[in-house]
């Protein structure tokens, strides 16, 4: 005769199966709030209206923050031609000054967004980055120029370091690589219109490009006030490790000058030495705080969720690709195949044009793909398009052979890795 087995005289076997069924049901009840919410999204049409007008906003935003940086190059023999006695070196700060500053706050901004609310510092952020533009325009001496870049810069540190933040819980969790896709849609196509009609713009007045910002800047801020929630992170009670909150800046600005400075100064150099150093010593504090400080500024913790570190390292990779290409391409075509500026700026536009594509496309496929997929993909298409350049480069440009077809590969690798990368 066959029993059925009595799972309460089986002490283990009983706990296991209350584990078991306790996980399934949180699983279900995940499920089911899931589709409830994605239900009730579907039914209420102010939600949806209200939620994609704060994507508009954040979207917005960013493409301000690639068109300031696009005129910021195009800008700097105009500056240089307006300030005839003054060196080189110094009228290249105009835009380290742009690294440096968005660089050493960037960790801070994310923190206090995190902490006391990231409505709140995205629309500092905003109005300070469209004061700093206005301030550009109307600066009399290379100087004041220099100073409110690096106040245009600090406020797009806190305009950019929780966007995403702030508007992805207003959606359903299924709609979340839609709403990245067409975030980074917008954003590309600042890509490709800054360098097709900035050289233009900067032509009339270098001054009136970075004007044009700030009324862009303050029917953002209008808008975001009434459209976009307050977004607080879940963190434990207690302030922000100061040493480290005091050593994070100078450590990472000290670290980007030191790279985009280091080729230019010698890296033997004594003031590249004495930076490595100062660098160094603030980057040794900050680590050890984040390792041992109870809330530190930057938490290492991150690094051991699953797929985090790698998919940091997939943006890494294609930030830098994607920064590459735009500093070499632009020197190649100008030294050897003698492009004009504009032409070289149309050509820069065309490699980007792709972004507009992918950015969205991958955004709607994520949900049948997975991030990781089409992450792979996109490197991929990026990687031939880059290979397909410089095995078809010479000194003469190839351009329907060899140009276009590798510059469209890359731009359309280039916006779904990393697009997908920002959100994964």
């Amino acid at each position: 005769e066959i029993r059925p087995r009595d799972w309460s005289s089986d002490v283990c076997s009983s706990d296991l199966m209350r584990q078991l069924i306790d996980i399934d049901n949180e699983s279900l009840a995940a499920v089911g709030l899931a589709d409830a919410d994605t239900a009730a999204w579907s039914r209420d049409e102010l939600r949806r209206r209200r939620a994609w007008t704060a994507v508009a906003v954040a979207a917005v935003s960013s493409f301000l923050f690639v068109v300031d940086s696009g005129f910021v190059g195009l800008a700097l023999p105009k500056i240089e031609a307006e300030f005839p006695n003054m060196h080189r070196s110094l009228i290249e700060w105009v835009a380290t000054a742009f690294m440096v500053a968005q660089a050493s706050l960037l960790l801070v901004a994310g923190r206090l967004g995190d902490r006391y609310g990231r409505k709140k510092f995205f629309m500092v952020g905003l109005a300070v980055f469209s004061f700093g533009s206005l301030c550009t325009a109307l600066a009399p001496s290379l100087g004041l120029i220099i100073a409110a870049r690096v106040l245009t810069d600090s406020g797009a540190a806190f305009l950019t370091a929780g966007t995403l933040a702030i508007v992805l819980p207003m959606f359903p969790p299924s709609k979340a690589g839609e709403v990245i896709g067409y975030w980074g849609a917008v954003g590309s196509v600042a890509g490709w219109l800054t360098p097709l009609f900035g050289p233009f713009l900067v032509a009339h007045s270098w001054r009136w490009a970075f004007a044009t910002i700030v009324p862009i800047g303050l029917f953002v801020i209008v808008m975001g006030l009434r459209v976009l929630p307050e977004q607080r992170a879940t963190l434990p009670p207690g302030r922000t490790d100061t040493v480290s909150l005091i050593a994070g800046p100078p450590a990472l600005g000290l670290l980007m000058l030191l790279l985009s400075n280091g080729r230019v100064w010698g890296w033997t150099s004594t003031p590249t030495l004495l930076i490595a150093v100062a660098m160094m010593g603030f980057m040794v504090v900050l680590v050890h705080r984040s390792l041992h400080a109870e809330r530190p500024l930057l938490d290492l913790d991150l690094l051991r969720v699953k797929g985090y570190t790698g998919n940091l390292l997939t943006g890494v990779c294609q930030q830098a690709g994607f920064f590459a290409f735009f500093i070499t391409g632009p020197l190649i075509m100008i030294n050897v195949w003698q492009w004009s500026v504009g032409k070289v700026g149309v050509a820069i536009a065309v490699s980007q044009m792709p972004s507009s594509i992918g950015s969205p496309l991958g955004g709607r496929l994520v949900k049948r793909f997975g991030y990781r997929d089409l992450e792979i993909a996109g490197a991929l298409f990026a990687a031939s398009g880059v290979a397909w350049m410089v095995l078809t480069a010479g000194p003469t440009a190839n351009v329907w052979f060899g140009y276009l077809p590798g510059a469209l590969l890359f731009g359309f690798g280039c916006s779904l890795c990393g697009t997908l990368s920002s959100g994964a």
